[in-house]
Order: C-alpha cells, then sequence, then structure tokens
C-alpha cells in the first residue's frame, strides 16, 4: 500500500501497527509501507498523555 502521509486509520489505543516513516497507525501490517509492532506500554502511554 502507499503511504498514508501521517493521517491514521484507527485510533491511538486500537492500534497494531505505525509506519516508520510518516507515523500512520494501523491495525492491519499491510496498510503501511514500513510497518512496526506498537507495544502496550506505549499505548498506555499516549493514553495519559
Amino acid at each position: 500500500m502507499s503511504c498514508l502521509k501521517g493521517s491514521s486509520l484507527v485510533k491511538k489505543k486500537e492500534a497494531q501497527f505505525v509506519c516508520e516513516k510518516c507515523g500512520s497507525q494501523v491495525k492491519k501490517k499491510s496498510q503501511v509501507c514500513k510497518p512496526v509492532k506498537v507495544k502496550d506500554k506505549e499505548k498506555k502511554n499516549s493514553k495519559e498523555k
């Protein structure tokens, strides 16, 4: 899939993967160009802010 240019497809706490290039957050690995798995700690920290 092409780059989403920073526009996420899901909310932060539902995200499973983040694009390394642009930071887009998605549920499926195939939806971003360079997927990186989101850790549970990162989800909790983003919720507190």
